[in-house]
């Protein structure tokens, strides 16, 4: 088993997440953290027994690979870094937040002959290999489309969620899940992921900011067909449903809680109902180890999340918040 000495990048509660997901994980540790404030650092190495604390580009050069788990902004930046340091990278979703940045970053991934992974975390549990294999089978037919969202209420109205200058809303929070799922849904299928676009948008948005707080979007291509949704201000439906010529694959929760992955998918056809129960993972310890088998094989992208999954939900999770009007970054 390959030994990952690992840097996370942030202080935040996600990186605690991811933390305590290695804990215990046999040859993963988390060696180092790091901030733009070291004083944070400290404090939160501190609080969780990690020995090695200070900015960012402080603890480079201690660890293996690099978690990126800081502000939506700060992604690809931090990333190129690590890259450029020589350290394979997991990046928190986005991994940017437009496909040029996107490309920066992978173009720096490709000179240092080094992996980075987009971490929507859903996309490396046996959840997601159970949908592409009852698409794979043909027992839905031909894909026609999918339905999905992912929406929660906000405790407060505040912080970073908020915050257009961070790229707070709920394209950028949520979006992405239902955006990414579609975009494997389309590849599995054989929809070539270029012909994917934004046919239309809705939402509704902060007056004082331009901030979307939910919003509807529909995705299309070569007679596929995505309506998604994402909200920050409203609690929405978790499930997943895709649809074929022939029956439909339905998930009441596609998306599993902070650290478990999703359980079970039906498979519909007619009055027939077939449920395939899958294991439950860590789906953080499985991200980490989505990073860990290409970098001990010496490749450049997870086969859960290639590169090119990632350029095509960038490009539309940027025009989905174009067609929204107002501002987000």
């Amino acid at each position: 088993m390959t030994s990952m000495r690992w840097a996370v990048l942030g202080t935040g509660q996600i990186a605690r997440t991811f933390h305590a997901a290695l804990d215990g994980v046999p040859g993963m540790h988390v060696q180092a953290v790091a901030s733009s404030d070291p004083g944070r650092a400290r404090s939160f190495a501190d609080q969780h027994g990690i020995s090695e604390a200070g900015h960012y580009d402080d603890v480079l050069g201690a660890v293996d690979a690099v978690y990126v788990a800081t502000v939506h902004t700060t992604h690809a930046d931090l990333a190129v870094r690590a890259l450029r340091a020589g350290r394979p990278v997991l990046v928190e979703k986005p991994l940017a937040l437009d496909a040029a940045s996107t490309d920066r970053v992978l173009a720096a991934a490709e000179s240092a002959g080094l992996p980075v992974v987009e971490a929507y975390k859903y996309r490396f549990t046996p959840f997601a290999e159970a949908l592409h294999a009852a698409i794979r089978s043909g027992g839905i037919g031909a894909v026609r489309g999918l339905r999905a969202g992912f929406g929660f209420t906000a405790p407060t109205r505040t912080g970073r969620l908020f915050d257009p200058a961070l790229a707070g809303g709920a394209v950028y929070d949520v979006g992405g899940y239902p955006a990414s799922l579609a975009v494997a849904v389309a590849r599995w299928s054989g929809v070539p992921l270029d012909a994917l676009r934004v046919a239309e948008a809705d939402g509704s948005l902060v007056r004082r900011t331009g901030l979307d707080k939910r919003t509807t979007a529909t995705l299309t291509a070569d007679g596929f067909t995505a309506r998604i949704e994402a909200a920050i201000t409203r609690t929405l439906s978790r499930s997943v449903v895709i649809e074929g010529e022939d029956g439909s694959i339905h998930a009441e929760d596609g998306w599993g809680s902070r650290g478990v992955s999703a359980r079970a998918v039906e498979i519909r056809r007619g009055s027939q109902v077939e449920r395939v129960e899958v294991p439950v993972v860590d789906a953080f310890a499985a991200e980490a180890q989505a990073l860990v088998d290409p970098a001990a094989a010496g490749r450049t992208e997870a086969d859960a999340m290639p590169w090119q999954d990632s350029r095509t939900t960038a490009r539309l999770l940027d025009a989905w918040r174009s067609a929204l009007g107002g501002t987000s970054r």
